[in-house]
């Protein structure tokens, strides 16, 4: 497995996404063929395969994904273990991304509380449901959840060695928590530290683009339309290589419309939102709020040309 998860680490380091796909199907069929099918290891490579799915917004196939590896884990007998724990924070992601975000509260703080009987505890782990709830507490409206969620990852983290890239995940989080808040300042200077920490990493991380389409929010409502442009550019692209057209590429993509609305290049705006709705169309469904939402602000924009 080891072998296994280092290719999939050069794949990911390379944006290959369809070759991760393949290895990882290929892998889990390798098993199936050995009689291995209700396996740790198999349920490990479900996971694998459903955070690759979720990471492109694929939704349907993810979940069914996380389910079997559950389902796997329980048969074992490993429902008090750091991997089940972590399907089941990547279940929770999968829940708020597609705007469940209660639910994903509910099932968050469920996994948090059992963290602590895990033998020798895992403050990683702990750290990365903490700042997955502090997100799912955000879309939630419960702001001053999210803070304190957000805070008590970040106070984690900084204890712990080799967690740079969790200690950059909380101070986006934090970021975002106070421009909501409307304290911009602080906002802006963790968002800076954030993006210190990213900047200095030997290997591109994959969320680095939240932190940048933060700062590039962050510039726009400072009236920095050019610096925001840039900065979601870049943001939409890094999503784009390793992720492929998913949410938060469309979330780039309005952040884009919205600079060119307040530039005046309303016909680019439109370009830019009209594929918004494009990609949530296609990975939320025509019906969902977030695209309805979004196809609102393209017909108010088109109005506005008028």
């Amino acid at each position: 497995m080891q072998g296994l998860y280092a290719e999939l680490d050069a794949l990911y380091a390379r944006g290959d996404r369809a070759a991760i796909e393949e290895r990882l199907k290929g892998a889990l069929s390798d098993l199936e063929a050995q009689g291995c099918a209700e396996t740790g290891e198999y349920a490990a490579l479900c996971n694998e395969l459903g955070g690759f799915y979720r990471g492109e917004s694929r939704f349907d196939e993810a979940e069914p994904l996380f389910a079997r590896a559950l389902e796997i884990f329980r048969a074992l007998g490993m429902e008090n273990t750091a991997q089940y724990a972590t399907v089941l924070l990547n279940l929770a992601g999968l829940y708020r991304l597609t705007g469940r975000p209660q639910r994903a509260v509910s099932l968050l703080e469920s996994v948090r509380d059992g963290l602590s009987s895990l033998a020798g505890g895992d403050a990683y782990l702990r750290a990365a449901v903490l700042n997955t709830l502090s997100l799912a507490c955000q879309d939630a409206g419960a702001l001053d959840k999210a803070i304190a969620a957000a805070e008590e990852a970040f106070a984690i983290v900084q204890t712990q060695r080799d967690t740079d890239h969790e200690v950059a995940t909380a101070l986006n989080n934090l970021a975002a928590l106070y421009t909501q808040k409307g304290d911009l300042g602080t906002a802006e200077g963790l968002i800076d530290r954030a993006l210190l920490l990213y900047a200095e990493m030997p290997e591109e991380n994959v969320h680095h683009a939240n932190a940048l389409a933060t700062k590039a929010a962050l510039r726009y409502r400072a009236g920095a339309y050019h610096t925001a442009l840039a900065h979601y550019m870049d943001a939409q692209g890094r999503i784009r290589r390793f992720f492929g057209e998913n949410v938060e590429y469309a979330a780039c993509l309005s952040g884009i419309a919205a600079v060119y609305a307040a530039l005046g290049e309303h016909h680019q705006a439109q370009v830019h939102l009209s594929r918004a709705v494009e990609v949530l169309s296609a990975r939320l469904g025509e019906d969902h709020p977030k695209t309805c939402a979004y196809r609102r602000a393209l017909e108010s924009i088109k109005g506005g040309d008028k």
